[in-house]
């Protein structure tokens, strides 16, 4: 099961294999990877804060495009994580509309903050 976590400074609570990718730059180098790669996501967990003033927003973008342009993403299920409401609502209303059927979860119940990952 390959599990993709996009956030700066938290992780799963229980230890699980993931690919933790921690900047938007960083994101959309590793999704182009495995995409390339021929693989399929079937957790891919978002935040829309990324430290600083970087935002998962081109990631999305970037998503959007691809099914814009009847090329999905290969991902089975997608979570939006943020505490970012606002940014938050804006992910889910752009995921749904290219055809994502995202989930909102509450971060608390999933991903605790880890001490040094933080970048700003």
């Amino acid at each position: 099961m390959l599990t993709v976590l996009i956030d700066d400074d938290r992780d799963f609570i229980v230890s699980r294999p993931r690919i933790a990718l921690r900047s938007s730059a960083e994101a959309l180098d590793g999704l182009r990877r495995i995409r390339d790669e021929g693989q399929v996501i079937d957790e891919l967990w978002l935040d829309h804060d990324l430290g600083g003033d970087d935002r998962v927003m081109p990631v999305i973008d970037w998503l959007a495009e691809l099914a814009f342009n009847d090329d999905p993403y290969p991902v089975r299920r997608v979570y939006v994580h943020s505490m970012n409401r606002e940014g938050a609502d804006t992910m889910m209303r752009s995921l749904t509309h290219y055809g994502y059927a995202p989930v909102r979860v509450p971060v608390s119940e999933h991903l605790i903050y880890v001490e040094g990952l933080r970048k700003d």
